[in-house]
């Protein structure tokens, strides 16, 4: 009963390793099963030094291949290697994006955090424990959102960040055990005034003591 995103992306094995990666006719399944399907981007690159032509490659272009498998336009995005370009973010409102997942390994802040880099934590890779998991999900108190990025379960083309599926299994029965509403990102929007939240300023990297 739980939603979730999954933020696409058509680069490193996608095109060619389908013992790796899902199919666009898996991924509509993900879909019609109520799943978000996020944009990752086209090529998955650095969008630190990219110009406006450049984004829309790599957004537009992912788009168009939800589209063309009959998948609804992405609403939200996950920044590539967490790497956040705050100059686009008028142009990313206006394209109708109202969240992007971001990195920083701490709590989503509604009222202070920018919806456009959303704070995430990293799950997953060597040394990922239930107890550390556990330590970041009990932070979703007060109004502060907790967002979990996790790079598959498990990744084979990146098994440094990938969650093995037993633990990714006891994760899930922790929030089920203790009553956590899990969501996927498009729907912040019904706690969250995007309108209003995308006028704070970007994104802190720390939080303030």
């Amino acid at each position: 009963g739980y939603g979730g995103t999954f933020y696409i992306s058509d680069a490193y094995g996608f095109r060619d390793r389908k013992d790796w990666y899902m199919t666009w006719r898996q991924v509509k399944g993900l879909s019609d099963d109520g799943f978000e399907i996020g944009n990752h981007t086209r090529g998955h690159g650095l969008l630190s030094h990219t110009d406006e032509p450049g984004l829309q490659a790599y957004i537009w272009t992912l788009e168009d291949l939800a589209i063309s498998n009959r998948i609804p336009r992405p609403t939200t995005l996950a920044w590539p290697f967490y790497v956040v370009n705050t100059k686009f973010y008028p142009l990313l409102g206006s394209w109708g994006y109202t969240f992007g997942r971001g990195g920083h390994g701490r709590v989503y802040r509604p009222t202070v955090d920018h919806p456009l880099d959303a704070p995430s934590f990293a799950v997953g890779g060597v040394g990922m424990t239930i107890e550390g998991f556990i330590s970041a999900v009990q932070q979703a108190t007060a109004g502060r959102v907790v967002v979990l990025t996790f790079h598959g379960t498990p990744d084979m083309e990146h098994p440094a960040v990938g969650t093995d599926p037993d633990l990714f299994e006891d994760m899930v029965e922790y929030c089920k055990a203790n009553n956590y509403n899990v969501i996927a990102m498009r729907d912040l929007a019904e706690y969250i005034d995007t309108e209003k939240a995308a006028k704070l300023p970007p994104t802190q990297p720390r939080l303030e003591n």
